[in-house]
């Protein structure tokens, strides 16, 4: 079983803060003044964004999953604006588009299935458009 990434972190703090004086206070102050002015203020990150952002920032690599909504992207943004030298380069592998096509498919789908009872001949003039 993988260790919680809480334990992780925290390792990575305490290595980063020996070998090159990293403060995860000011870094994690950082990042939420980054993500609160990207916002203009309008919203505050997360703490499980927060923690993702810096365990980014130290090398560690990461997979996010949750629902959608709840902010995943902004983890893997925010680092990309805190970075003063501006060569950071993120790779961020996401099933969005086919997770797009899947629900307008079964959007579709059952629009068709409500047409075709309300409606038969409009159903028959969708599914002849394929």
């Amino acid at each position: 079983m993988p260790e919680p990434m809480s334990s992780i972190l925290d390792m990575e703090r305490i290595a980063a803060s020996i070998s090159n004086n990293y403060d995860s206070q000011k870094m994690r102050k950082i990042i939420e003044e980054s993500f609160s002015h990207a916002f203009k203020g309008m919203t505050k990150a997360y703490s499980w964004q927060v923690d993702i952002m810096e365990a980014l920032l130290l090398g560690l690599d990461c997979m996010v999953i949750t629902g959608t909504g709840c902010g995943k992207t902004m983890p893997f943004v925010m680092p990309l604006l805190v970075d003063k030298s501006k060569k950071k380069t993120m790779f961020v592998i996401s099933p969005l588009n086919d997770l797009e096509l899947e629900q307008v498919s079964l959007l579709l789908i059952s629009k068709m299935f409500l047409l075709s009872i309300f409606c038969p001949s409009q159903a028959r003039k969708f599914r002849a458009m394929g």
